[in-house]
């Protein structure tokens, strides 16, 4: 048996000739596996796109017999605890971490595709958010003594350039800064001291304080389960361990020009402090222990980049509220993309594991999952490539808008046309429900309809293309549409927001707030990335008899992975799998309230210079699709091109690597 742990990484075959030049480790793998009449090969992975897409055939490492999605216990660290993507959810438990720190101000310090030869920062270039990373490491440090965690390791992660030599220079600059930090310490500068103190009991520069976010932790229902032992530290406390914590901080590049080793085994009984700056020698496989703190930016290769996301994943016993996550805007959307796209495909592996169907047999459906036109897109592939995508029994959500006022009521006016030409419609547990509408209709509708640039897998006109194309095989003839009304009110305190539409339907406006860990003031990200709140909305024109056997199978699925099912309703992805009616999808319009579009700081202040909506203002709308399962194997094939401004990176890395690789 040969274990491959990090499948998705070194062993997946690259290469364009992949029959006659395979890359040595994918190579060598097969070789092995073939040296003897009987083996296994068993593959980790925390991220399986890559694993689907390798060739189905017999000498290569597709996961042809299983697929297993090994559960996460509660104090491990996930995606959907940093990103919010919770396959339930609901919009009143806050249930994501508050620990990515979004930052604007590095482009002077580490240009957006630098090359090797350009000019090198000096420390008068230093932005203010990674002097403030460096602050919140050496005040993590000092609150782990306090814990009594004196003797474990304690890493920052400083991942900035792909190229050494910037990699070394950015290590003096860093050193020098810190150096500053550790001095002003040990001579107890009442200045110093005070940024330290309103960083743990106060907010600075858009970092929640240290006490702020341990006490919403605690807080939490749900985020409280990770660890029930956390406190709330105050200054006197921690003033005094400063000192101690400076003193065990070192500051190193890690690559092979540098000769700076990070020896964790060594020093196991006292445990070390650690700055680290490097590139593509962390992102193989050096494992930092005690990661806390890590200061992100892109560094010209996509897929490698966005693979490093799994280093904050895991597990944090006692710190779990002392890490924070400093990256741009731009990666933490493509971060927030990938981890959802891969919460569904993992959702859906689930679900195909408990009916018994195996890899070879469900390929084609999971290379089509609509994620892959997200994380192609994400990777800025080398080579134009055709990918197939189909939307057969998944839920199509619009979790990004454009704020643009314009684009809103067109929005608006767009759902209005649609809604008048349905005819009267049924009253279904106060929402508006129409039956049997036209296909052509529901496309025309998407067809004028604007989501934000981003969300690429919404791509309308290629949802249009697959609407046609199964509908001339005589599926999705048939659509019910729900326009939502929100009956419940969160609190006592909470604004109801009404609009009618249509002249005749008055409707209650839902709350979705807007994640605050964007700085992409274009966009309306709804925080945890689902329109949905109660997955029961997408079983809402289903008949009850339906329902109830979609129920009973739901708890035996259940049952046979030793999970009670507590709901009165189906797994959604039971019913579309298997129950909803082929010609029978389900278009569920949300009115949102506006007020809760608005761009926030992180005390809740609106942002200085960004557009302002209140309660008088028309509302947002936003949609889901239920599409069923298909008879047929219809998928749309879409053209994937390597944006120019990303090739013109990738080649200059590849034309200046000055990477040196040791054994």
């Amino acid at each position: 048996m040969l274990i491959d742990d990090e499948a998705d990484n070194a062993s997946i075959n690259t290469k364009k000739d992949k029959d006659t030049d395979p890359t040595a480790i994918n190579d060598n793998i097969r070789k092995i596996i073939q040296l003897f009449n009987r083996s296994a090969y068993v593959g980790y992975t925390a991220t399986p796109f890559a694993n689907i897409f390798i060739a189905q055939d017999e000498t290569d490492l597709f996961p042809r017999d299983f697929i297993i999605n090994l559960p996460a216990p509660d104090n491990y660290i996930g995606p959907n605890k940093v990103f919010g993507t919770y396959s339930e959810t609901s919009e009143e438990e806050d249930d994501v971490l508050p620990i990515v720190i979004p930052i604007d101000d590095y482009k002077a310090f580490i240009p957006d595709g630098h090359k090797k030869d350009d000019k090198k920062p000096t420390k008068s270039d230093i932005p203010e958010s990674l002097k403030l990373a460096i602050k919140c490491f050496i005040l993590t440090c000092a609150i782990r003594r306090a814990r009594g965690q004196e003797n474990k390791h304690n890493s920052m992660l400083i991942h900035v350039s792909r190229y050494q030599v910037w990699q070394n220079e950015i290590r003096d600059i860093v050193n020098e800064q810190f150096r500053y930090y550790k001095q002003e310490i040990e001579a107890n500068d009442p200045a110093v001291l005070a940024e330290f103190r309103a960083l743990l009991e106060g907010n600075v520069n858009g970092c929640p304080s240290y006490k702020q976010i341990t006490e919403k932790i605690k807080g939490s229902p749900s985020l409280s389960k990770i660890d029930q032992d956390l406190t709330v530290h105050k200054w006197d406390e921690i003033k005094p361990l400063l000192y101690q914590a400076v003193q065990k901080i070192e500051v190193k590049s890690i690559n092979g020009s540098s000769g700076d080793v990070v020896d964790y085994q060594l020093n196991s009984k006292t445990g070390i402090s650690v700055i680290a700056i490097g590139g593509d020698k962390l992102s193989r496989g050096l494992t930092l222990e005690g990661l806390s703190v890590s200061y992100f930016l892109r560094a010209s290769k996509m897929y490698d980049t966005l693979m490093q996301m799994g280093r904050w994943f895991g597990y944090r016993p006692s710190y779990v509220d002392l890490c924070r996550l400093f990256t741009s805007s731009e990666l933490n959307e493509w971060y927030r993309h990938i981890a959802v796209a891969s919460s569904e495909l993992l959702d859906e592996f689930d679900y195909l594991a408990e009916s018994r169907s195996t890899p070879e047999t469900y390929g084609l459906r999971v290379r089509t999952h609509p994620g892959c036109l997200q994380i192609t897109a994400l990777n800025k592939m080398r080579n134009s490539h055709e990918i197939q995508v189909s939307w057969a029994e998944r839920l199509i959500e619009t979790y990004q808008l454009p704020l643009n006022e314009d684009l809103k009521n067109k929005n608006l006016v767009e759902t209005d046309n649609f809604l008048s030409k349905l005819g009267k419609p049924l009253i279904k547990n106060e929402n508006y429900l129409w039956t049997n509408v036209s296909p052509v209709d529901v496309c025309e509708y998407f067809s004028n309809f604007s989501v934000a640039e981003g969300l690429r897998k919404v791509n309308m006109e290629l949802i249009c293309e697959y609407i046609q194309e199964l509908v001339s095989k005589g599926e999705l003839t048939k659509w019910s549409v729900v326009l939502m009304n929100k009956t419940t009110r969160s609190n006592a305190r909470e604004t109801i927001k009404k609009h009618t539409f249509c002249g005749s339907y008055s409707v209650s406006c839902f709350n979705r707030s807007r994640a605050v860990d964007s700085s992409n003031y274009k966009t309306y990200f709804i925080r945890k990335n689902h329109i949905v709140g109660n997955p029961s909305d997408e079983l809402i024109d289903l008949d009850d008899d339906l329902l109830n056997e979609a129920l009973k199978e739901t708890i035996e699925l259940n049952k046979k992975k030793g999970i009670e099912w507590k709901h009165t309703y189906p797994q959604p992805i039971v019913v579309r799998s298997k129950f909803r009616p082929i010609n029978q999808p389900l278009l569920i319009i949300y009115p949102l309230n506006p007020e809760y579009a608005n761009v926030k700081d992180e005390n809740g202040n609106i942002v200085p210079g960004t557009t302002i909506f209140t309660a008088e203002d028309d509302p947002f709308v936003g949609f889901a699709i239920s599409f069923p399962h298909t008879n047929t194997n219809c998928a749309v094939s879409y053209k994937v091109n390597m944006v120019a401004e990303y090739a013109d990176i990738e080649d200059n890395f590849d034309n200046e690597n000055d990477n040196t690789y040791g054994d």
